[in-house]
């Protein structure tokens, strides 16, 4: 697992939330915002810090993630309270 940097964790709200990414853009979770509970639940979805993720489709303020063989629907509740670390364009995808 990669460990985060504590600057990372302690700026998190500098970071933009997964609400606000784009669609083909790749991140990585630095931070979820939330009780115990609501990290295992992310958990049980493959969806945890330092976990790369592309964002394949929006619809409204939900999103759409795919990452570690997985495509996960996330709503617009969960999404802004994921903190994701910008890492690069991901390639293309197919029209």
């Amino acid at each position: 697992m990669i460990d985060m940097a504590p600057k990372v964790k302690k700026n998190y709200k500098k970071l933009p939330c997964l609400s606000q990414l784009e669609v083909g853009a790749h991140a990585r979770i630095a931070h979820i915002k939330g009780s115990r509970k609501f990290v295992r639940r992310l958990l049980s979805l493959g969806l945890r810090e330092g976990v790369e993720v592309d964002v394949i489709q929006r619809r409204g303020r939900s999103v759409v993630v795919s990452g570690s063989g997985t495509r996960v629907a996330v709503g617009s509740s969960i999404a802004e309270k994921l903190f994701m670390q910008p890492l690069k364009d991901a390639n293309k995808l197919a029209e």
